[in-house]
């Protein structure tokens, strides 16, 4: 099959525009983004706590931005993004982030972020433009690759799982799943994946891993979150969380709110609302509330909930970050693999140039508000 890459004039043209940004002719790192520039989550990797965003650029002869957050670190690069071919998706996992891209009408390329560019990860894969496709990574690390395609049965898709083996794409069966949500294809541990109700295991047929949803109207109904053992957690379009201790055979309305209180089934209303974390939905259940009952003070609970309960309040934070004149609220929540929550405010200017403005939050509840500076990859070790 024929893959788009730069034409050599392109290579060249790129090169000698990153050259011009490198001598510092071009681009004034002030000038890079601000409070109100966009950023969009392309992958995280939850074992290294490395996170990618797509930026729009300001600079004419930078199409776009790739910005790599290593958290762990306190470190932030940017990376001119030439777009030689057009990328989609984005894996949530343990492991490099993986990416999709078109080499066909039905052909999916998959790459994997290393070394500051996109690399191609095994032989192209079959897959007809019809198909909502999603990478991902089992719990060994092993790249996978989910399509989606609809049904007549409203909320339920045809899903199919590939797995790469020795370069190549294994099919590893197709089964109808309800209730997928975000992220849509997720590790799981061993050599599996599932995507909403459907597990997929390497090998082994395809199947179901709950034995049924909670009981609502089709405009309410919502997400599965996999949970340790056999505990399922369930949240619904409006805000309502429903658990499960015994693998969706039953289920029970959370009656808990992080500012106190119990109720038989809260549901999100004028005053807060319910949030999952970007995360790849490892134990223990992660859910942030943003509390404008008092709308001059929005406050965020980050809480969680470990396997048989009880509920706990990690943190208790105002529910945006300064940036200038400005508050600006979160635009990402992130939960890593060791506990740790990532909370993005935006980009801010400073004297020495650009930075993200985040805030950490660890398991035991410290937390630290940081302006990680946006270095050019280009003059990394200046």
């Amino acid at each position: 099959m024929q893959r788009r890459r730069l034409g050599l004039a392109g290579v060249l043209a790129a090169w000698c525009a990153l050259a011009g940004v490198a001598g510092g002719r071009d681009l004034d790192l002030r000038q890079v983004c601000d409070a109100y520039t966009p950023l969009t989550l392309i992958g995280l990797d939850t074992a290294e706590g490395v996170a990618l965003f797509a930026m729009p650029s300001q600079q004419p002869e930078i199409p776009s931005w790739i910005i790599e957050l290593e958290a762990m670190a306190g470190v932030a690069r940017l990376y001119p993004d030439w777009r030689d071919r057009r990328r989609f998706g984005g894996s949530i996992a343990p492991g490099p982030v993986l990416m999709l891209g078109r080499c066909g009408s039905n052909c999916l390329q998959v790459m994997s972020w290393r070394d500051g560019r996109w690399h191609d990860v095994g032989e192209p894969l079959n897959a007809a433009s019809s198909a909502t496709a999603y990478p991902t990574r089992d719990g060994d690390g092993v790249p996978w690759v989910v399509l989606h395609r609809p049904t007549d049965e409203p909320g339920v898709v045809l899903a199919e799982a590939y797995r790469l083996t020795a370069g190549r794409w294994s099919a590893e069966g197709r089964l109808p799943v309800a209730a997928v949500g975000s992220p849509a294809a997720m590790p799981q541990a061993g050599a599996g994946v599932r995507t909403g109700s459907g597990r997929f295991l390497a090998g082994l047929r395809a199947s179901s891993w709950v034995a049924g949803l909670p009981g609502l109207p089709a405009r309410e109904r919502g997400q599965l979150v996999p949970l340790p053992g056999d505990e399922v957690a369930y949240l619904a379009r409006d805000g309502r969380l429903y658990l499960s201790p015994d693998g969706g055979a039953g289920w029970t309305a959370n009656g808990w709110l992080p500012w106190g209180g119990d109720a038989a089934a809260p549901a999100a209303g004028p005053g807060w609302s319910v949030d999952l974390p970007v995360t790849d939905r490892a134990a223990p259940l992660a859910v942030a509330w943003f509390d404008n009952r008092v709308p001059e003070l929005p406050e965020l609970y980050l809480s969680e909930r470990p396997a048989g309960g009880p509920w706990r309040v990690i943190s208790r934070l105002p529910a945006s970050e300064r940036i200038g004149e400005d508050e600006v609220g979160y635009s990402h929540l992130l939960r890593l693999a060791n506990g740790r929550w990532l909370l993005l405010a935006g980009c801010e200017v400073a004297e020495r140039g650009c930075g993200l403005r985040m805030r950490t939050v660890e398991p035991d509840g410290s937390t630290i508000v940081l302006s990680v500076r946006l270095r050019p990859a280009w003059l990394d070790g200046s």
